[in-house]
């Protein structure tokens, strides 16, 4: 709200209408989170831990209330599934609270460096930290903070699940070659590797893991046939099952994962099966070896949660015609026929009428080398076709992401797919391209941008443009570039390294030098694998012909476009440092640039202000330099 990003909670059984109930402080950024065992609600934001107490007629929640004050930021928290106790994780420290004023603060053996995991009788806490240059785990008692078992190896681990006793987590390689998944069990100081994925292309580790409740069986996302699935891995057989193997992704989006029912007899997970630019929920049953589709919403269904009764989930869903939205779906009762989904919450603005939104139409065509790309494109409402108008390509970033059809369930994505429709009311036609590097359509395809950074995946931004351009409606003259982060990279390579493609190129956020950035990443995650680093040709296997062509500043002399530069002094993804370059190399060879920073924004600008501003200027330039025809077009950025 405002540009203070809040927590709110909504009850399925009540009106859709009503106003989700908000569970953090007001005016307060909300940050981790997690419900206890008896309902309360403890929310991090900044240094400070705040708790919401339930109403005792179930019909609220009271206001919240600060349960932990501090100097140091909240790094996570987790209730105990038994009892009260709440563990709190700051940078170098763990504290143990329970009910009453008492706190029990311990020491880390390092600085905390991810999620937390409770054992599942509370007696033990699962906590990856960084000690030098190693990532490790470490299992600590509570609440007396004994460190009771540790990693101690050259890789990282992190993305602790207990199954029962034991405990699950990923090692993954400093050079990011490969990862495994591997169950430790502590009482006999053993581990068995279970999954484990090697490509010298540089691999990515999967979303995390979901464990059955009864400690039998877990899930995980992982490359099978050259697809990434679903794999029910059983304990108790040691069998590894597919539940839907065929050529598309059971992956939703980064912070998706698979859910089990309670009674672990079934798992729910998004999949792109039947639509490779959709997502929907699936339902396995791990007895009958049955997979059924769940929602058929058109667009994007994600996150799925069970009810604690199992007879209902809870999802994300994204559609042509509405950004992301909370929804249940009653689980099927096995008469085949399709469970009835239902939205809970409405909040598109009423401007945003089905008739105000351009529905985009997934479209393919070739990149220089042959490999066929994918994109959206977008055509404003009643476009005159009968002559050629001013056209952008969007690039997305990460670059493991994937657009969709219709809004996306990650906010920045949603944030800019709103913002191609504003473009797309100014008259401008749009087209979103799924670079080689994107996922959603192979493990090759992810993998293709190795020691091919700002070349490859360069060329299917190119190729975007010269679709446009076959385009009979389309200027070819008059075609603008952008994106942020690595979308803001491609932007940089395409005006140095193909500067008559395009004639506005606006970066956000983007990596001007890769070998700087790089280094940068290795000082503030000491051990940790850099895939995107690897790719670029830096690393163990390095390529120096394939680094040089990463970085865009080796290519400053070809840029000729208009450039528009913008970045966040606080940037946590990529070094602010890299539009300091950015000024010094063009001001040094005298180009056609501008450059605004955000003093204490971040990587995906989190202040509305801010974006006004930013929108505001973007749209500007648009109008700027490629409404004119290119000889009437200002002489230079202002």
């Amino acid at each position: 709200m405002d540009g203070v990003r809040e927590l709110r909670a909504t009850r399925p059984e009540v009106e859709p209408a009503l106003e989700p109930l908000r569970l953090s402080p007001p005016g307060r950024a909300a940050g981790d989170w997690d419900w206890s065992p008896d309902g309360a609600v403890a929310v991090a934001s900044s240094n400070d831990v705040f708790l919401a107490q339930p109403s005792p007629d179930g019909s609220g929640f009271a206001e919240p209330a600060a349960c932990l004050v501090g100097s140091e930021r909240v790094v996570g928290l987790r209730f105990s599934p038994v009892g009260k106790r709440l563990a709190v994780v700051r940078k170098r420290s763990l504290l143990f609270l329970a009910e009453g004023p008492d706190v029990r603060e311990v020491a880390l053996p390092g600085e905390a460096a991810g999620q937390l995991a409770w054992s599942p009788d509370g007696r033990l806490l699962a906590v990856p930290f960084c000690e030098g240059d190693r990532v490790d785990l470490a299992v600590v008692a509570a609440p007396d903070g004994e460190v009771i078992w540790r990693t101690r190896t050259d890789a990282a681990e992190g993305q602790p699940e207990w199954v029962g006793s034991r405990l699950l987590f990923a090692r993954s390689d400093r050079d990011a070659l490969w990862y495994e998944w591997v169950v430790a069990d502590l009482a006999r100081g053993e581990e068995e590797v279970w999954l484990r994925e090697e490509d010298r292309r540089g691999v990515w580790v999967g979303v995390r893991a979901a464990v059955s409740p009864t400690g039998s069986a877990f899930a995980l996302t992982a490359p099978v046939d050259g697809w990434n699935h679903v794999v029910v891995c059983d304990l108790r057989t040691g069998q590894r099952r597919v539940p839907l193997p065929g050529e598309h992704e059971d992956y939703g989006h980064a912070a998706d994962r698979p859910d089990f029912s309670p009674d672990g007899g079934r798992l729910v997970f998004s999949s792109s099966a039947g639509n490779l630019k959709e997502r929907h929920i699936w339902l396995y049953d791990l007895e009958r070896g049955t997979c059924e589709q769940l929602t058929r919403e058109p667009g994007t269904q994600v996150n799925p949660v069970w009810s604690p009764d199992g007879r209902r989930l809870a999802y994300i869903t994204c559609g042509p015609y509405h950004s992301a939205e909370l929804a249940v779906v009653a689980v099927g009762d096995g008469s085949g026929e399709a469970p009835a989904e239902r939205r809970l919450t409405r909040s598109m603005p009423a401007a945003w009428t089905r008739e105000a939104v351009v529905v985009p139409r997934a479209v393919s065509f070739p990149s220089a080398d042959g490999r066929t790309v994918h994109g959206d494109l977008f055509v404003p409402q009643g476009l005159d076709r009968s002559r050629r108008h001013p056209a952008i390509v969007y690039v997305h970033g990460g670059p493991i992401r994937q657009m969709r059809y219709g809004w996306h369930p990650m906010h920045a994505y949603a944030v800019f797919y709103a913002f191609n429709q504003l473009v797309l009311q100014h008259g401008y036609v749009v087209l979103s391209v799924d670079y080689r590097g994107s996922t959603g359509y192979g493990v090759e395809y992810e993998r293709a941008n190795y020691h091919s950074m700002a070349q490859g995946d360069l060329e299917d931004c190119v190729a975007a443009a010269r679709h446009l351009a076959s385009l009979p409606f389309v200027d070819a003259r008059r075609i603008a570039i952008w994106g942020l982060s690595y979308g803001g990279y491609l932007t940089l390579a395409c005006l140095c390294k193909r500067p008559d493609v395009f004639a506005l190129g606006i970066n956000i956020a983007g990596l001007w030098r890769v070998d700087q950035w790089a280094e940068w990443v290795a000082a503030r995650h000491p051990g940790v694998g850099n895939v995107l680093a690897h790719r670029a040709g830096l690393g163990r296997f390095a390529d120096d012909e394939a680094a040089f062509e990463a970085s865009p500043a080796n290519f400053v002399m070809g840029l000729k476009g208009p450039l528009l530069n913008l970045h966040g002094t606080e940037d946590e993804s990529v070094d602010y440092a890299q539009l300091d370059r950015i000024v010094e190399d063009c001001v040094r060879h005298g180009k056609d640039f501008a450059a605004l920073h955000y003093p204490g924004e971040t990587h995906m600008f989190t202040k509305r202000e801010t974006w006004q501003d930013a929108f505001t200027r973007m749209l500007r330039a648009f109008d700027r330099y490629l409404r004119p025809e290119p000889e009437d077009r200002p002489p230079a950025m202002i």
